[in-house]
């Protein structure tokens, strides 16, 4: 039987990369950071409201509006068998967002029979 010739390895995520040697001095040596600069505070006198309760709800989703067209398109459908599918990180208001387009268009409609 022939010995196998080894393959070279393929470069992943999980192989390190050699890195220039000021990178490995910088990682080395560091400076701790103080509590204070682990934190950003926010000036609340920058802001033009005096408490969170004079916010929207969660029907504004900033930056997807094709996102938004295509839920409410898809809610617009009144045939069985279409559905939406919302994907994003956790976090973002999806199923807010899905929930209040639903609840806006429930409003307008009739009740189903049961």
């Amino acid at each position: 039987m022939a010995a196998r010739k080894a393959r070279p390895r393929r470069r992943t995520a999980a192989t390190p990369v050699k890195a220039a040697a000021d990178t490995r001095r910088s990682v080395r040596t560091h400076t701790p950071l103080s509590p204070a600069a682990l934190r950003r505070a926010a000036d609340p006198s920058a802001l033009d409201f005096a408490t969170t309760a004079e916010l929207d709800g969660p029907g504004s989703s900033f930056g997807q509006e094709r996102a938004l067209e295509a839920l409410r398109f898809a809610v617009s459908m009144e045939h069985p068998g279409y559905n939406a599918f919302a994907l994003g990180p956790s976090g973002v208001g999806k199923h807010a967002t899905v929930e209040a387009l639903l609840r806006g268009a429930a409003a307008n409609r009739p009740v189903p029979p049961d």
